[in-house]
């Protein structure tokens, strides 16, 4: 090659070392498949000429392609700067266009594999790259994965394969790897960057539970266990087959030795302690047997009837020494642990032993079935072990038979060189369902790249210099982030941190979508913060928002004449948060005709002065004495001169329109009620709450009954974003904040204005619930968008001891005034599917106890779930019949002798229903039926059977049941 590239170059010193670097380069990263070449252009087989040589030196001229993983004319035609140099494009993409993040094919084919290069070593026998994934360096290894790793890796590098072993703790670029072994259910295969086609398996040898429950395990193209058990276990819970490879021994390593006097022993253990519970603590007692006991390995000097056999002072004994000590041995007892015993998975030392001429007997009764047909020893109690040493340590001849049984059927079937060939046959017979899997998941990473791509937001070269590796390993950043970097932590850009994003959003961590995806799919027009926003960064999002919405609205040009709208103001020591409101409050409000009223309950801070440096038409009250939000509010209303009033909190931010918005919808309701806004949290410094960033804070309020039978007033859609489909439209709803409330002010006094007996809490549901009771209705104005600073007034003025009493005090006026009302309201509205007290469908609960019933009641339970209803069947043979959910609103029994007093979370009024089907005779004496609210029947006889209604009037009938217990 060298003499042919000098004679190319002429000699050339510089060209010369240029083209030897590229084609190492070329070989090393696998872009000229020689196979392909020749295949696709078998001219050139004929001329002689080394197939790369052609391509280097005249292929390209010919647009020919080097491999199915670079498309020589899509290079040129998509870098215009490589074209004009006339080089060839696979040498300017391995020395520059790699590092520089050019694509080697078209976007296309960036799903494909690079199948080709994995398969052809497959099923042509060539040399594969395997990679073992391990607990620890091969360098005094203790870790028994490693030797089990050591042993079929030694048996595939006897088959020409090349064999790396790649601690768990150490960074290895993987990218010439073609196939991954991974033994250890804790670790992340994603660390490690793979090409494509690398085919990955899991190896699970232990720790069953523990693999199927790591996130990491649907990463992996092959499934393997060590037990037929395992197997059917894995089986039940992964969506891939799980395929039997146990653990084998290497009889060239484990055969016959030489006895050793400090080895010598009638029986021994060998194997660690960690603290685990152990067969061989509870069963084996060396002290009560007549025979000689060593036990080897870590951590046996914490069980004290075994200290004085541990064979030294640590305990710890090296790998090679085995062979030793089993031919030292008559009896080798193995006592599989918790997490292989119930699974049939067979330790190593059980072949090693045997194979090394020494009898075993095991704890591993479904093992010993399931590996050796029952031919190994088994005990599972302290007299059937004490039976097997007794019967072979006194019968030689028994135990040699035993031996040469057991050794005969080991060499035949569990070597690590026939697991070697096992391993091969089931990658080569399942090729074609592990290229589907990774083409699927190639094309997930395509489109999930050109979204990234596309989007402009990641930064490549800032990827590539603050992570020096994968510059170093010349890896496409976007590719490397998909794949490896979002999980390791790393950000695309300075303005996105993955971290932060994860931890800000624990929806985005347990949906395990890539975050980066997420915020530039879904994150960014959902207002969620891609990071610790700058003050820059936090007013470009405000005026993102402002912008969305002055897009979404349509202003009315009311003229001077339009009713005067008063703005209440209460406030005290507000001074920043009067500042902030009234900074663009005659350009945002967009209305000609208002005033403003600030009651300010005697403040120390400069509020007084803030007030009186405005240019707006201001009325002052100033407050003696720090009054209520009901009294502050009721008193500036004789001060009012408009037909509306607005209350207005201190502690808003106004955006453009947001008046102007909220008359419209006043109009187009006919000034029937109160108008609430769409309130924004700001961005949120806590960053306990820094999700809530950007989000509704108020879109109206509706209500749930508690527990304990209060109706509790809540937040419509809180904390999502601003510009949700649910909330970006007008609705009537019960309730509107008094944050920001327009109404008329004929009808805020036709229905006393605020509830003076409220202590800053709920005036504003009691105000909206009266103008209702007055035949009003109140409306959520979604156009109208401002940001609210929630609450900051009132935990700067008030004590958290304080705001809990108060609270306790309004939500007891609140429930003597409007609850019975509210209850039967918000009824009504889930029995109608209306969204005006609640957003909640009525939850029906059908408690049975035999499939007789549940056959009865399927199609009816069908139908009202159809209509939208959330209806369940409970079985109280399998669930707890009263532990009943705490927002079922209907409990309808079909059990006689069940006890709806008995319920435990159940709210207070949960409705208790009878549903007779059969067994009259039971209802009639059961001493629960006194305890339901009614009996379903048509004449209330429980003689009479109302299932056999059709769905759709046993759903009227219902309806009607409830209403009744509500009148």
């Amino acid at each position: 090659m060298l003499i042919y590239i000098a004679i190319k170059e002429k000699g050339n010193p510089k060209k010369i070392f240029k083209m030897m670097k590229a084609y190492h380069k070329i070989k090393k990263y696998n872009l000229f498949d020689k196979s392909y070449y020749l295949e696709k252009y078998p001219n050139i087989a004929k001329s002689n000429i080394d197939p790369l040589d052609h391509y280097i030196y005249q292929g390209y001229n010919e647009k020919k392609n080097p491999s199915e993983l670079f498309d020589g004319n899509y290079y040129l035609d998509k870098n215009e700067d490589v074209k004009k140099t006339k080089q060839n494009p696979l040498i300017h993409y391995v020395l520059h266009g790699k590092k520089e993040g050019r694509q080697p094919y078209g976007k296309d084919d960036l799903n494909i594999t690079d199948d080709n290069l994995v398969k052809n070593k497959i099923f042509n026998g060539t040399s594969l790259n395997i990679g073992f994934i391990v607990t620890e360096s091969l360098e005094n290894p203790r870790a028994g994965d490693v030797f089990t790793a050591l042993e079929l890796g030694g048996e595939l590098e006897k088959l020409n394969h090349n064999v790396t072993y790649i601690p768990r703790n150490e960074e290895y670029d993987g990218s010439d790897l073609d196939i991954i072994i991974n033994l250890l259910h804790d670790y992340d295969i994603s660390k490690i960057y793979l090409k494509n086609s690398c085919i990955k398996i899991a190896w699970m040898r232990n720790w069953f539970i523990k693999w199927i429950n790591t996130p990491e395990i649907e990463n992996y193209d092959l499934y393997l266990a060590s037990s037929k058990t395992a197997c059917d276990y894995l089986n039940e819970h992964l969506d891939d087959e799980v395929f039997l490879l146990p653990i084998a021994t290497n009889i060239q390593r484990f055969s016959p030795k030489k006895k050793e006097k400090k080895y010598e022993s009638d029986y021994c253990f060998t194997g660690n302690y960690w603290g685990c519970k152990r067969d061989i603590i509870k069963f084996l007692n060396p002290k009560s047997l007549p025979y000689t006991f060593k036990i080897y390995g870590i951590g046996w000097n914490n069980i004290a009837k075994f200290r004085k056999y541990i064979w030294d002072d640590e305990g710890f004994l090296d790998y090679k020494e085995l062979p030793k000590v089993y031919s030292s041995t008559k009896v080798v007892i193995d006592d599989a642990n918790h997490v292989t015993k119930p699974y049939g998975a067979i330790n190593s030392r059980v072949f090693d032993a045997i194979a090394n001429g020494t009898l075993v007997i095991t704890n591993g009764v479904i093992g010993s079935e399931e590996t050796f047909k029952g031919l190994l020893p088994s005990f599972n109690s302290k007299e059937e072990l004490e039976r097997l040493l007794n019967f072979y340590l006194s019968n030689e001849k028994e135990r040699l038979n035993k031996i040469k049984e057991l050794k005969n059927f080991v060499i035949k079937n569990h070597t690590y060189e026939i697991r070697s060939l096992n391993l091969l046959k089931i990658i080569k017979d399942n090729y074609s369902k592990v290229f589907e899997k990774q083409e699927k998941n190639a094309k997930i990473i395509k489109s999930q790249y050109d979204i990234i791509k596309n989007s402009g937001k990641f930064n490549e070269n800032w990827y590539l210099n603050r992570y020096s590796e994968v510059k170093k390993m010349e890896l496409d950043p976007i590719l490397h982030y998909l794949k490896h970097g979002f999980k390791k932590g790393y950000n695309p850009s300075p303005g996105f941190n993955t971290k932060y994003y994860m931890k800000l959003y624990p929806d985005i961590k347990r949906s395990e979508l890539n975050p980066f995806i997420h915020y530039i799919t879904h994150g960014y027009k959902e207002y969620r913060l891609p990071k610790i926003l700058t003050l820059k960064e936090q007013n470009r999002t405000i005026n993102r928002l402002i912008n969305e919405n002055k897009k979404q609205i349509r202003l009315k040009n009311f003229s001077k004449d339009s009713p005067l709208v008063s703005i209440i103001i209460l406030n005290r020591n507000g001074a920043d948060h009067l500042k902030r409101l009234f900074s663009n409050f005659k350009e945002n409000i967009c209305y000609p005709n208002y005033e403003v009223i600030v009651v300010d309950n005697n403040s120390t801070d400069e509020s007084i002065e803030v007030l009186n440096n405005l240019d707006i038409p201001i009325t002052i009250i100033k407050n003696k004495k720090n009054e209520s939000f009901s009294t502050g509010n009721n008193k500036a209303v004789n001060y009012c001169k408009g037909e509306f009033l607005l209350f207005l909190n201190n502690d808003i931010e106004t955006t453009y329109g947001w008046l102007n918005i909220m008359m419209q919808t006043s109009v187009k309701n006919k000034h029937r009620g109160a108008v609430g806004a769409k309130l924004i949290y700001p961005y949120i410094k806590n960053k306990k709450f820094r999700s809530r960033s950007f989000k509704i804070q108020h879109a109206g309020v509706f209500f749930r009954e508690l527990k304990n039978g209060f109706m509790e007033p809540y937040h419509y859609k809180r904390f999502i974003d601003p510009f949700n489909e649910k909330i970006n439209k007008d609705y009537i709803i019960s309730t509107v904040t008094g944050a920001v409330l327009l109404v008329k002010k004929s009808l805020f006094k036709e229905v006393d204005g605020f509830d003076e007996n409220f202590d800053y809490g709920y005036e504003d549901v009691d105000f909206c619930i009266k103008l209702i009771k007055k035949g009003y209705c109140n409306v959520y104005s979604h156009g109208s968008l401002l940001f609210h600073h929630e609450n900051e007034t009132d935990t700067m003025m008030n004590s958290y001891l304080e705001r809990s009493y108060r609270m306790m005090h309004n939500r007891a006026i609140l429930s003597s005034k409007h609850d019975e009302w509210l209850l039967k309201k918000v009824m009504d509205n889930k029995l109608n599917k209306e969204n005006v007290f609640t957003e909640s469908r009525l939850n029906i609960i059908f408690l049975i106890k035999s499939e007789k019933d549940k056959f009865k009641l399927e199609k009816l339970v069908d139908y009202l779930n159809k209509y939208g209803w959330k209806t369940e069947i409970r079985d109280i043979n399998t669930v707890d019949a009263y532990d009943i959910n705490i927002w079922a609103d209907v409990l309808i029994s079909t059990v006689s002798n069940y006890y709806p007093n008995e319920l435990l979370n159940s709210r207070k009024n949960l409705i208790k229903l009878a549903l007779i089907i059969d067994n009259k005779d039971n209802w009639e004496n059961s001493h629960g039926l006194h305890q339901y609210d009614s009996i379903l029947t048509d004449k209330k006889s429980i003689n009479e059977n109302i299932i056999s209604l059709e769905p759709e009037k046993f759903m009227s009938f219902l309806k009607n049941e409830i209403l009744d217990i509500y009148r």
